[in-house]
């Protein structure tokens, strides 16, 4: 049963470590193929989230004690927060290509920013992790 565990605990290792370079090499080959689009700029960072979102999980499932997995789920929180504030600003830019209105653009990432400043307040957890 346990060595059944640290099976899975390294396949998953694994997976995570292997979409954080697919991640990084979508990102960069799209980046690549025009560097002055916003589109494409975009979408860049959205894999770059995405890419550093993995590579947390990737260290999160190799860690062996609650605090360091606690402590890596607390750091990958900025990529998802960030990540669909991208998406949206993707959808945007495909779908209105023209320039949206000033305040748009911000108000689409102040949540994201909203929820990385809050979670940089937090040094304890209310109530105890168990995994």
């Amino acid at each position: 049963m346990i060595a059944k565990m640290f099976i899975q605990k390294d396949l998953l290792s694994f997976i995570t470590a292997a979409t954080t370079v697919v991640y990084l090499y979508f990102g960069l080959y799209v980046l690549l193929l025009d560097r002055k689009s916003r589109i494409h700029r975009i979408f860049f960072y959205m894999t770059l989230s995405l890419a550093y979102w993995s590579f947390c999980a990737f260290w999160a499932y190799s860690s062996h004690y609650v605090y360091s997995v606690e402590k890596w789920v607390k750091i990958s929180f900025v990529a998802p927060s960030l990540f669909y504030a991208l998406v949206l600003h993707f959808a945007l830019k495909i779908y209105k290509p023209e320039r949206p209105l000033p305040i748009i653009i911000p108000l689409i990432y102040l949540p994201a920013f909203y929820f990385i400043l809050s979670l940089i307040h937090i040094s304890e957890p209310t109530r105890p992790l168990y995994i």
